[in-house]
């Protein structure tokens, strides 16, 4: 469940992660059996990546 910062703090929540941005992407390669290359993949990490404006060396953990 994702709340905003002020009410997680208000309650005194033990805050574990933010939430920065994200993106969604659609590989119609296959329904089940995405492209072998990870084109689908990359190209929403990278979208999710810019979304949040954060640098690949900036990143450590994606969900």
């Amino acid at each position: 469940i994702m709340e905003s910062l002020d009410h997680a703090m208000k309650r005194g929540a033990n805050i574990i992660a933010e939430y920065l941005g994200g993106a969604v992407t659609c590989d119609a390669h296959h329904m089940t059996d995405p492209r072998s290359d990870g084109l689908g993949v990359s190209s929403c990490i990278t979208k999710s990546l810019e979304d949040a404006g954060v640098s690949p060396e900036e990143a450590r953990t994606f969900i």
